[in-house]
């Protein structure tokens, strides 16, 4: 109903301003136009009063028929209740933040089994470095009592066979004296008993 009274009022208009300019024409027909500037001034205001008391009636129609029209004009769709698509996204969102926490709390704990764990192997690389430490000197002390006692072997050993062989000279020159009777001197230049000459 509202197009069709739209396109009566858009009839009327076409109506009014053919009135007008008939008006104008007859005006002019008439000789009610004269060439002078300040008569052409009355006679456009002589027509305008004439044009408007022609409207004066349509244009009481036309707006009693536009208000009319009003009436019938479709009415915009209301729109629709969103309170249930805020509510299913709030929990949506609430239900996101809910596993974005939970995800950092467990990334949290992992991070945090993770260091415990590096601690932990800190720590016994650290007892394995203090016991491999401590038997490395153990070890170094081990060859070093070891070595001693091979040269304080040796150290005796040479001593030992000095004194054998010591002894066996001696027991030659021993001989050596009693057999011709005189003694002998050694490389010291004392015989075997240095207090007798």
């Amino acid at each position: 109903m509202f197009p069709m009274a739209t396109h009566l009022r858009d009839h009327l208009l076409n109506y009014y301003l053919s009135e007008a300019h008939e008006a104008v024409d007859q005006a002019q027909q008439q000789n009610l136009i004269p060439e002078q500037a300040a008569e052409q001034t009355k006679v456009i205001l002589q027509v305008q009063q004439f044009i408007e008391q022609q409207l004066g009636t349509f244009g009481q129609e036309l707006a009693a028929i536009d208000q009319a029209a009003q009436q019938f004009r479709p009415q915009p769709a209301m729109p629709p209740d969103s309170s249930m698509q805020i509510a299913q996204l709030n929990a949506q969102m609430q239900g996101q933040a809910l596993q974005q926490r939970a995800q950092m709390d467990q990334a949290r704990t992992q991070l945090e089994q993770q260091k415990l764990q590096f601690q932990q192997q800190n720590e016994a690389v650290k007892i394995t470095d203090r016991q491999q430490e401590r038997a490395e000197k153990l070890q170094a002390e081990q060859f070093r009592q070891m070595a001693e006692s091979q040269r304080t072997a040796a150290q005796l050993a040479a001593r030992e066979r000095m004194n054998t062989a010591d002894n066996d000279t001696a027991k030659l020159l021993a001989a050596a004296e009693m057999a011709t009777g005189e003694k002998v001197a050694v490389s010291t230049g004392t015989g075997i008993n240095p207090g007798t000459r």
